[in-house]
């Protein structure tokens, strides 16, 4: 037998600021020590450091919870590269409520735990730029339009079916949705990966999505599988599906490129960006550019050896974006 108790707290004004200011003292120690024990070599468990950093300054503004985590993963995280060496090559980390992996380029950061996965942050190592703002809310990773599939016993009945009509949809399921979640990290020969499991409980989907990252690269590689209960066919699914995307500061610019018809760029796209209008099965290359005054830049882009019409997801958010793909099944 096993007694759960859950306490909950407001934390005073007062209160607040005094842990904001003890975290904002271990924060510039842990950056301290990092920059002493790096040897001015910048590999993936250099990176993973000024990552978790870089996410608890802003994250500590909002959720002290959140904060006091990343502070002391980022000096666990210190301890070993004090003790191994700063290395090269990619880097797979875990850390309690945290996973993610890192080269001297970029790196990815994945809030986990057995009933959710999202991912938090992608950072630009070079620029120590953060694209996402920290939120508190859970933000979906991908997300499946299903429907309930008819009794069709035969490939010739299937055929038949889907040259009558395109199934309407009967729900969206997204990766916030109740689930049992697994997940590790593992680096192999240079390359880091980080492998992600959602077990769906209404409707019953079974998801995996696999990220890897390959040694002094910018590019990280992303695969979803999605199992389907029988019962349920899925219409399209949208992946990744990456955000909140924004700069920190008002006195900052931050463009998005789209090559949608002749080309479109928004500037200011957390209040401008939308293909409403535009999109009318007009031609899209597939792919998407983001980047900020400052020369931080993220691209966005749709493996296509099936030749499939994709649609981009692009949605202003009150000053912050979304993006994304949407992949007919």
């Amino acid at each position: 037998c096993r007694a759960i108790l859950t306490v909950g707290f407001v934390l005073t004004a007062a209160v607040q600021s005094v842990c904001a200011f003890d975290l904002g003292g271990r924060i510039e120690a842990v950056a301290r020590r990092c920059d002493a024990v790096s040897d001015e070599s910048v590999g993936g468990q250099v990176t993973t450091v000024r990552m978790l950093l870089n996410c608890a300054r802003e994250a500590a503004t909002g959720s002290y919870t959140d904060g006091l985590a990343l502070v002391n993963a980022a000096e666990n995280q210190c301890a070993l590269l004090a003790e191994r060496g700063p290395g090269d090559g990619s880097y797979a980390f875990e850390e309690p409520g945290w996973l993610g992996v890192a080269n001297g380029r970029l790196a990815l950061l994945f809030k986990a735990s057995d009933e959710s996965v999202e991912l938090k942050a992608v950072y630009h190592a070079v620029h120590d730029h953060q694209f996402l703002r920290w939120s508190i809310d859970r933000r979906p990773l991908w997300a499946v339009t299903w429907y309930k599939a008819p009794p069709l016993d035969t490939e010739a009945d299937r055929a038949q079916h889907w040259r009558n009509r395109m199934p309407l949809s009967d729900g969206v399921h997204n990766s916030t949705a109740p689930a049992l979640c697994s997940f590790r990290a593992d680096a192999r020969e240079g390359e880091a990966s980080v492998e992600l499991h959602w077990l769906g409980k209404e409707p019953v989907l079974a998801t995996k999505i696999v990220c890897t990252l390959p040694p002094n690269s910018g590019l990280s590689y992303w695969r979803i599988v999605v199992e389907n209960d029988s019962r349920k066919g899925i219409r399209d699914i949208a992946f990744p599906i990456i955000g909140p995307i924004g700069v920190r500061s008002a006195a900052q610019r931050d463009y998005l490129a789209v090559p949608c018809k002749q080309g479109v760029l928004f500037r200011n796209p957390g209040v401008n960006a939308d293909l409403t209008d535009m999109w009318n099965d007009s031609p899209f290359m597939q792919y998407m550019g983001y980047y900020t005054d400052a020369g931080s830049g993220l691209y966005l882009s749709a493996h296509n050896p099936d030749r499939v019409f994709k649609k981009a997801i692009i949605e202003a958010e009150g000053g912050l974006t979304k993006v994304g793909f949407q992949y007919p099944v």
